[in-house]
């Protein structure tokens, strides 16, 4: 891959800009993107060309990002590359190239992963052996052979990852079960790539949702009545999310609510993401309850996006993985808040989730069409109660919660709140911290 000193990295810098204003991941307001400076590229392998790209991402306010992405250029875009994970073309030396990320492209990544990790992928794996995760989060993902997990982080940051550290505490406590990473690739002192034992999960909880739905809007039947009733799974769901938390407060402590700092931590993404369009007066105002509360539980490390998509069904129960949240800086993610901020997380989640499954049967039939929202609404209300009883059932997860009830509710719906405000923040991608 050409070095920054030439025409490649200008080429670079102007198709980067309309590509990153479409990312979900990216953790501040795409209509705030000035530029991109690329600060420096290196060859992983020649041939397919693959390299590292580090970028800095600049943004009004003078403020910036730094990125690291694995780029990969080609003459044509291989088939099969999920259109977000195309940056754009450009011409060098009178050709023209197209640049994607190699992490979406089965070929590139086990090219980079046979480069990088020689002693640990199988010379024998084919890229057919390889499965693409689902694009939009923060760390493109890619199964090799059913067997492995590879990412790589884009988010460039001197602080410990939370993919790599939050397992470790869950380890240390013995709950979880998320293997150890057994390589990892770091470039100029920061963890560039990782590699563990895939989770062994027979679905995750978005599956869970999908197929419940699913036979409730085919039936037309009570969610009880379904042969596929979820509300007993996300019941374990909530338990998984228990003793996450409980782990996570043994391994790496508890300290004492501090309901202005958690304000601030709430308000951060949004100022960071907002354009001018959202009262935060009157945010500001719900939030003015946890500045002067004095019943808020204890703060811990939480996962930061614990929705259903990032629980998956084992044999040994639900486990909570994907730690290294939605897109916010490692910063953010890495202070202390309430537990039931995940919580929330989790019960918008299935909101969305029966939402999004009622549009898609949705026949423009008033009638019919109000039978499913009664349906999904009904679903939504009893799958949300499950959860938190599950949640509730592990005793010790009470010593982090508020001790009256009254509290936990009003402070779950401040969560919540935040959560669903994220989901309509008017911006060129529909949620800055996807589902």
């Amino acid at each position: 891959m050409p070095v920054v000193d030439t025409g490649f990295a200008s080429g670079l810098a102007r198709v980067l800009p309309t590509w990153l204003r479409r990312q979900a991941w990216l953790s501040r307001s795409a209509a705030t993107l000035l530029g991109v400076e690329v600060l420096d590229t290196e060859s992983i392998v020649r041939d397919p060309t693959v390299g590292w790209v580090d970028v800095r991402a600049m943004f009004a306010g003078d403020v910036s990002d730094l990125l690291r992405l694995v780029v990969a250029v080609r003459a044509e875009l291989p088939p099969g590359i999920d259109p977000d994970a195309v940056i754009g073309e450009i011409e060098l030396d009178g050709r023209p190239l197209v640049l994607f990320e190699a992490m979406a492209w089965r070929a590139g990544a086990l090219s980079v992963a046979r480069a990088l990790m020689p002693e640990v992928i199988d010379v024998a794996v084919a890229p057919d052996a390889l499965k693409i995760g689902p694009w939009g989060g923060i760390s493109p993902t890619v199964l090799i052979d059913g067997r492995w997990e590879l990412k790589a982080h884009r988010q460039v940051s001197d602080l410990p990852n939370p993919d790599i550290e939050l397992p470790a505490a869950m380890a240390q406590a013995e709950v979880g079960r998320i293997s150890p990473i057994v390589d990892q690739v770091t470039r100029r002192g920061q963890v560039a790539m990782t590699l563990r034992p895939a989770l062994r999960s027979r679905m995750d909880g978005l599956d869970l949702a999908t197929k419940s739905l699913k036979e409730l809007f085919d039936l037309r039947v009570p969610p009880r009545q379904a042969r596929h009733d979820a509300a007993a799974e996300v019941e374990q769901i909530g338990v998984g999310a228990a003793e996450l938390h409980v782990s996570l407060a043994v391994a790496l402590d508890s300290e004492p609510a501090d309901g202005a700092a958690w304000a601030e931590l709430l308000l951060a993404p949004l100022y960071r993401l907002g354009s001018g369009r959202i009262r935060f007066d009157r945010l500001e105002g719900v939030l003015a309850r946890l500045r002067g509360a004095d019943d808020l539980g204890r703060a811990i490390r939480t996962h930061g996006a614990l929705h259903l998509g990032n629980m998956g069904r084992t044999t040994s129960g639900w486990i909570p993985h994907n730690f290294e949240g939605d897109g916010r800086p490692y910063d953010e993610l890495r202070q202390p808040i309430s537990p039931l901020r995940d919580l929330a997380r989790l019960a918008v989640s299935l909101g969305w989730a029966a939402r999004e499954m009622t549009e898609h049967y949705l026949e423009d039939d008033p009638e019919r069409d109000r039978e499913l929202e009664v349906l999904a609404e009904a679903w939504e209300d009893r799958a949300a109660s499950h959860l938190i009883a599950g949640y509730t059932s592990v005793d010790e997860v009470h010593r982090l919660l508020p001790s009256s009830g009254e509290a936990r509710d009003a402070l779950l719906r401040i969560f919540e709140l935040e959560h669903q405000l994220t989901r309509v923040m008017p911006e060129t991608h529909e949620s800055p911290w996807g589902r």
